[in-house]
């Protein structure tokens, strides 16, 4: 048995692969089975399923638009993998609500929320685990998607456990990258561009944000611990 992991190639999607990297990277020092399945963001048919045997876990990571196609290649993903004899988990980085505003058209705004709510339920239906990052987005799966509270798990704080290793200057340095990305996204949802081939730009705004706050839990740490060393 092992752990299949299927997430986007670096070179078309950094932040969900070196997260998935990380993570692979972390079961494998663990002694874990962990196989890299990837493929191009975007682009479904990049993604290869041969190595995926009964009674591997397979280990899918989320976001709408990940594949491509506005996100309908996940139904054949899920599809393809029911019949196989496995174990499902998914990670969703982002979780849209039904209340989600959009500054479309209310037909297309129309569409693209029952698009998000038949994926959602595919998800719910088809995974054995369901991994999100921030309690909101449980409370959205399990009140407006109907998903039981027992299939979701929140990790609020990532898989980056090692982050009390990271020097100060990676640490700034990273939390102001992901400032510069929320401007980014906020200039697109201006300009009525709310998706991207890695998913939504506002599930990209949500998931820097996750990263900003807790780098900024950690320097709180760090000074709370440097005053208590002052003290004594």
């Amino acid at each position: 048995m092992k752990i299949c992991h299927i997430y986007p190639a670096e070179e078309s999607e950094k932040a969900i692969s070196n997260y998935t990297k990380q993570l692979i990277k972390a079961q494998r020092e663990q002694g874990i089975k962990a196989y890299p399945i990837e493929y191009t963001a975007g682009d479904s048919s990049t993604l290869k399923l041969d190595d995926i045997k009964d009674g591997d876990v397979v280990h899918i990571q989320h976001e709408y638009n990940l594949l491509g196609r506005y996100g309908i290649p996940f139904f054949d993903l899920y599809y393809n993998l029911a019949r196989k004899k496995v174990k499902k988990i998914t990670t969703m980085h982002n979780v849209l609500s039904q209340k989600q505003e959009f500054n479309e058209s209310k037909i297309k705004t129309y569409f693209r929320k029952m698009l998000y709510r038949f994926q959602n339920k595919e998800v719910r239906d088809n995974s054995d685990i369901i991994i999100v990052h921030a309690e909101f987005f449980k409370k959205i799966l399990v009140e407006e998607y109907d998903v039981p509270g027992e299939k979701v798990i929140v990790l609020r704080q990532g898989i980056q456990e090692d982050i009390k290793l990271i020097p100060l200057d990676q640490l700034l340095a990273d939390k102001s990258a992901s400032e510069v990305d929320i401007k980014l996204c906020e200039w697109a949802l201006l300009l009525d561009v709310t998706e991207y081939s890695g998913g939504s730009v506002q599930g990209r705004i949500n998931g820097n944000q996750l990263i900003i706050d807790r780098i900024n839990g950690e320097l709180g740490r760090r000074q709370k611990k440097e005053l208590s060393a002052d003290d004594n």
